[in-house]
């Protein structure tokens, strides 16, 4: 037996710290007195053919995946479950991109706002496609995108209805997201979303009605705090997940804490926060005091699965469609020129690029010697592809979230503390 690569201790509290495991994500929390007895162990743990004389403690590590074989090779495992992820066959997710338009005009957004909009051409090319996958795969994920996609409200409920209908003739489960600015989402909006199979919105808002109205107002400049933040209240009493994105700078920092009480208490656990600097932001602001702070008002705001698949260009089975029915790896990836093909009459995927297709759907954090030393990286997996794709050895992990290793593990476990999680918390 040996000790994992991916072990780390974090201090917690004066006299207390936790072994945490990135890879299995699982943690002892340790007194002074355990943490030498641990610490031994984990120097020269029992052998195999030791099985019986082991204490409950190494048999506890074992599970844990603290103390693994001799010969378990943990890079493998990690370069098998990000393929499994990344090459799996049973599901398939589309982003689809409606409209390019908004009807914002944030100071920071980096989206031309081009006025592109889905034609019914290019919706019945987009039919034709689903109808062909949801022979193959046993999942459809739909992730609507912009531009802002509920400018164009009536195409989105056109084609929900459509693939509903595909799904159910090919067996198929079929559920979508959205990224919204929460401004159009009216009371008639509000109360389709179950229809529109919607598990999941992200919103952002960016701190108090002052800042916010100054970095996101709409075209015309007036404000949109107030409308966005009434929506997302009447949002909270129904059965849907919102992932309550704020955007930080140096600015508005003392202010993003403001808004965690707008929010109803009894509707805080179905909000997940998430704090991102922005990504002009040439220095990364720490956020680990903030996210303590939603989580002392009920929120969720720490994910504890480690995602081998970061976004739809990682994956295989997964695109992202354009208005016209351009095919491309992503938003910022368009917003550079680079594409991939396009659909053709008969709903067709065309395959123009292969090179970039190919080198973009093959990126992994192990390619780089760095990612490969590094304790977190069965959390971060290298993080955004793109950037990748332009350096393969740059450090994404203090982005765009500004937390270190330690920071994230301490939240892990102030999460479960908060939540009474307490079959989670295993003290030695």
């Amino acid at each position: 037996m040996k000790s994992s690569r991916y072990n780390i201790f974090v201090q917690i509290e004066d006299d207390m710290k936790l072994l945490y495991n990135t890879l299995s994500r699982k943690y002892l929390v340790l007194d002074s007195n355990s943490q030498g007895i641990v610490e031994a162990i984990l120097k020269k743990p029992a052998s195999l053919e030791e099985k019986n004389s082991r204490s409950n403690l190494e048999n506890l590590l074992i599970s844990y995946k603290m103390l693994i074989a001799d010969d378990f090779d943990e890079i493998s495992y990690i370069e098998f479950e990000e393929n499994k992820t990344k090459f799996q066959d049973q599901s398939f997710h589309l982003v689809i991109q409606p409209t390019l338009d908004c009807n914002f005009r944030c100071t920071y957004c980096y989206e031309e706002h081009k006025k592109l909009i889905m034609d019914d051409a290019a919706a019945e090319r987009i039919i034709k496609f689903i109808d062909s996958i949801t022979k193959k795969v046993n999942i459809l994920s739909v992730s609507w995108f912009g531009g802002e996609p509920l400018l164009e409200i009536d195409r989105i409920i056109e084609l929900t209805n459509k693939f509903k209908a595909i799904c159910q003739r090919n067996n198929c489960k079929y559920r979508a997201f959205m990224t919204t600015n929460g401004y159009l989402l009216t009371d008639s909006i509000i109360d389709r979303i179950h229809d529109l199979n919607l598990i999941s919105l992200q919103i952002t808002l960016d701190g108090c009605s002052e800042y916010h109205d100054m970095k996101r107002p709409l075209k015309n400049g007036e404000g949109t705090f107030h409308k966005i933040m009434e929506n997302i209240v009447k949002l909270s009493y129904k059965d849907v997940i919102i992932n309550f994105r704020v955007n930080l700078d140096a600015d508005n920092y003392d202010h993003i804490a403001d808004i965690f009480d707008l929010i109803p208490q009894e509707n805080r656990n179905k909000v997940h926060i998430i704090i991102a600097n922005l990504f002009q932001n040439s220095k990364k602001i720490n956020v680990y005091e903030l996210y303590r702070k939603a989580m002392d008002k009920g929120y969720t705001s720490f994910n504890k699965a480690n995602a081998y698949k970061q976004c739809e260009l990682c994956s295989k089975n997964g695109m992202l469609i354009e208005p016209n029915g351009r095919i491309v790896p992503c938003s910022p990836a368009a917003e550079k020129g680079l594409y991939f093909g396009h659909l053709d009459d008969d709903g067709r995927f065309i395959l123009e690029d292969s090179s970039l297709y190919y080198k973009l759907k093959t990126i992994s954090a192990l390619k780089s010697e760095g990612c490969k030393e590094c304790v977190e990286l069965p959390m971060c997996m290298g993080k955004c592809k793109l950037s990748r794709y332009v350096n393969k050895d740059v450090c994404n992990s203090a982005v765009p979230d500004g937390l270190s290793v330690e920071e994230r593990i301490k939240l892990h476990y102030y999460s479960d503390v908060k939540l009474n999680k307490g079959k989670e918390v295993d003290s030695v």
